[in-house]
C-alpha cells in the first residue's frame, strides 16, 4: 500500500484497537524520516543536537520545596506540564523574585523545546507556548533551544517519535533507572533536512494530526453510544431475563464487562427473578411466623419493602434467620461488654 493510498482510506482504520495511536506514532516516524511528503532531492544530514542548539539544560527545585511555591508570581515548569505535543497549565506553580532569580539560568523562551528527562514521564516533549516566556524549569525539565537554522516543532517531532521514544525508554532499564542527562542530551543524532522542508514536514504532521484529533472525537462519539446502548439492553434483560434479551447484551457491538454482568446476574436473583418462581403450599411468611421459629422477633417484620418481590416472599431483618454477633473492643478496664449485636440489615427471603 502506497502512503497516499493510506491516507485515503484513513478513516477506515479507525475502528481498530488503538488505532488512532499507532496512526499518530507512524506519522511522526514518517515525519522524522523524511518519508512523510513527496521531496524533490532535498538533502538531509545527521547532526548532533549539541551542534544545532544554543541551549541545554534543567533547573532546581527552591529550596523548601513546594511548601514555599507562590499563588502568583514567575510560572515554574515542572514535569506534569510537560505533555506530548500539548502544554499543560494544571498544576502549574509560581516563584517570587527572590526564587527565580536563583534560576536565571533556566529562563523560559517562547518555542524552547521543553522535555522530562526523569521519572515515569521521561520523554515527554512540548513548546514552550508565548505566556511562559520568562518561566523557570526545575530539575526534571530540560530546555532545548535550537538555533534559528531549526524548526523547533521539528525538534520536539523527532523527540517524540517512536524509535527516539524506545531510545529514551532503554535509558530506563536496569536498576538504577537513570535520567537523561544533558551530556546525553547533545549527543542525540537528528536526521535534518533545510528549514523551508523542516516546516514543511511540520506543517504536514499538523494537518495530519488535527485529522486523528478528529477520528479520536468520533470514535469517543461511537463509544459513548456503544455504552448507552448497552446499559438499556442490560436494564431490559434485568426487567425480563430471556434468552434473547441476553443476546442483546452480548451482542458483537457492544464491549461487556464482565464486572456489569455479574451485577445483573446477583440483582436478579434477590428479585427473585433469576429462575422460575415455583407455588409453594406454604409461604415464607408462614414459615417465619412465631410459632415455628424459635429465633422469632417481632422487631424483624417491621420492614418497609425497597423493591417488589414475588407473592411466596417476604422482606425481614437478618435477625429473624439466625443469631448474629459482632465483636467488641476491651474498654480501658479489660471488659469486653455484651457481645450481642442484631444487625438491622434487611433482605428479602422465599419459602424453603
Amino acid at each position: 500500500m502506497t502512503l497516499d493510498t493510506f491516507f485515503k482510506k484513513f478513516d477506515e482504520f479507525a475502528s481498530a484497537p488503538n488505532a488512532v495511536q499507532k496512526m499518530r506514532e507512524l506519522i511522526l516516524e514518517l515525519a522524522v524520516r523524511g518519508k512523510l511528503l513527496q521531496t524533490n532531492d532535498v538533502d538531509w544530514s545527521v547532526k548532533e543536537l549539541k551542534s544545532i542548539t544554543t541551549k541545554i539544560g534543567s533547573g532546581a527545585t527552591p529550596s523548601g520545596g513546594k511548601i514555599n511555591y507562590k499563588m502568583e508570581g514567575i510560572p515554574l515548569i515542572r514535569s506534569m506540564n510537560v505533555y506530548y505535543e500539548s502544554f499543560n497549565r494544571d498544576g502549574l506553580v509560581y516563584l517570587d523574585i527572590e526564587q527565580a532569580k536563583k534560576l536565571d539560568n533556566v529562563i523560559v523562551h517562547t518555542n524552547d523545546v521543553l522535555l522530562n528527562i526523569t521519572g515515569a514521564s521521561i520523554g515527554r516533549v512540548s513548546i514552550a507556548p508565548s505566556d511562559m516566556n520568562g518561566a523557570r524549569v526545575n530539575q526534571h525539565v530540560s530546555i532545548i533551544r535550537p538555533t534559528d537554522e531549526v524548526a523547533p516543532r521539528f525538534i520536539a517531532l523527532f523527540l517524540a517519535s517512536p524509535s527516539m521514544q524506545k531510545v529514551i525508554m532503554d535509558i530506563q532499564v536496569g536498576a538504577t533507572r537513570e535520567a537523561l542527562t544533558k551530556a546525553m542530551i547533545e549527543l542525540f543524532a537528528i536526521p535534518l533536512p533545510p528549514l523551508a522542508e523542516q516546516k514543511r514536514i511540520v506543517a504536514k504532521v499538523d494537518e495530519l494530526m488535527a485529522l486523528c484529533d478528529r477520528l479520536e472525537a468520533q470514535e469517543a462519539e461511537r463509544r459513548e453510544k456503544g455504552r448507552n446502548l448497552l446499559r438499556a439492553a442490560i436494564a431490559r434483560f434485568a426487567e425480563k431475563p430471556t434468552a434473547g434479551n441476553l443476546g442483546l447484551v452480548f451482542h458483537k457491538a457492544f464491549d461487556v464487562e464482565p464486572a456489569e454482568i455479574r451485577k445483573v446476574i446477583l440483582e436478579l436473583a434477590v428479585r427473585g427473578k433469576l429462575v422460575e418462581q415455583r407455588s409453594f403450599e406454604d409461604k415464607a411468611s408462614t414459615i417465619f411466623s412465631q410459632g415455628s421459629n424459635p429465633l422469632f422477633r417481632p422487631d424483624a417484620y417491621a420492614v418497609e419493602q425497597r423493591f417488589e418481590v414475588p407473592p411466596s416472599w417476604i422482606w425481614i431483618k437478618f435477625a429473624a434467620v439466625g443469631e448474629q454477633r459482632l465483636g467488641k473492643m476491651l474498654d480501658q478496664k479489660g471488659n469486653r461488654g455484651d457481645p450481642r449485636h442484631y444487625l438491622q440489615y434487611e433482605c428479602a427471603v422465599d419459602a424453603f
